[in-house]
Order: structure tokens, then C-alpha cells, then sequence
């Protein structure tokens, strides 16, 4: 399936950056990310797909009460570790399933909104996205070094956007 094999090939292009840091850089506070680190981000990322995965299973996400596990933000090794699990767990669930996504906006009521699996896929793949091109901001002020994929941290719609201006 073309919407599971999108969300491994993200978590891939992630994995494929992190090899390049090390735990200090991944964890280095930068001013160009507000004194915050690329881990912060990838954390944040990592959380949302585990929060998909639990939820699935439950029938109800809430992204809001993700863990916030710092070793994430801070161990390249541990990270990849939970990734390649991530990655697993979406060859495993292929169909798409009633879900009930969960939110907290301004007080402590939580408000409810009706989707699948399948459109949280989709989040999940925007939202990585984002924050792809956040770190891909950060990474080229601050780590020359660091090689980034050819289309790392751009929305596929804009991809396909310039493939067809270049083809005209």
C-alpha cells in the first residue's frame, strides 16, 4: 500500500539523517531552532507515529498526551531503535479503521472528532514533513556536514509541482 510505504520512506529519510549526527549535535541547543535541538523535533515526530500506533489499537489517538520521552530527544541509537519498530508496526496494520481523534483546546474538556487510521497516515506524513523542514533549516546553518536527502523536509504535492514546471 502506497500510504503505508510513504509513512516507512519518511521514517527512513529520518533514520538516514540521524546516522550522520552525533548525540552532542543531535542534542545541541540551536539559535536558529530558538535555543531548541533537532532531537526535540525528531521526538516530537517519533511521538505522533507512536501515539498512531497505540491509538489504533485503542480506537481513540491523542496526540496531546503524547510521553514526552527525553531519551528520544538525546539518543541517536535509542531513537532509531523505536523508528525501526514504528517501521514494523506499519508493515502490520493495513487496514484502515474507524479512529476517534482526541483533543484538549483551552481547558481540560476533551473534544472528539471521527477519522481512520488511514487519514491519521496522512497527518502523520504532513506533519513530519513540517518539522523535516524545520531540521533541514537547522542543518544547514549549523551542520554543513550533515547531508540531506534530495527532497527531505518538502511536501510530495510540491515535488510533483516542480517535476511538472521542469518537464514544460
Amino acid at each position: 500500500m502506497t500510504l503505508i510505504k510513504t509513512n516507512i520512506e519518511i521514517l527512513s529519510q529520518l533514520k538516514e539523517l540521524l546516522l550522520q549526527f552525533t548525540n552532542e549535535q543531535y542534542s545541541q541547543p540551536l539559535n536558529v531552532l530558538s535555543e531548541n535541538t533537532i532531537g526535540k523535533h525528531v521526538r516530537h515526530v517519533v511521538e505522533f507515529y507512536e501515539c498512531l500506533l497505540k491509538g489504533v489499537h485503542q480506537q481513540e489517538i491523542n496526540y496531546d498526551k503524547r510521553e514526552r520521552n527525553l531519551q528520544i530527544e538525546t539518543n541517536i541509537e535509542y531513537t532509531i531503535n523505536i523508528i525501526d519498530g514504528i517501521s514494523a508496526a506499519l508493515e502490520q496494520q493495513k487496514v484502515d479503521v474507524p479512529i476517534k481523534l482526541a483533543m484538549e483546546y483551552q481547558s481540560n474538556e476533551t473534544f472528539h472528532v471521527h477519522s481512520t487510521y488511514f487519514r491519521e497516515l496522512v497527518y502523520n506524513i504532513e506533519h513530519a514533513i513540517h518539522h523535516f523542514a524545520i531540521i533541514s533549516i537547522a542543518v544547514k546553518s549549523s551542520f554543513t556536514n550533515i547531508k540531506l536527502a534530495e527532497n527531505f523536509g518538502t511536501a510530495y504535492s510540491t515535488i510533483q509541482f516542480q517535476e511538472k514546471q521542469c518537464a514544460q
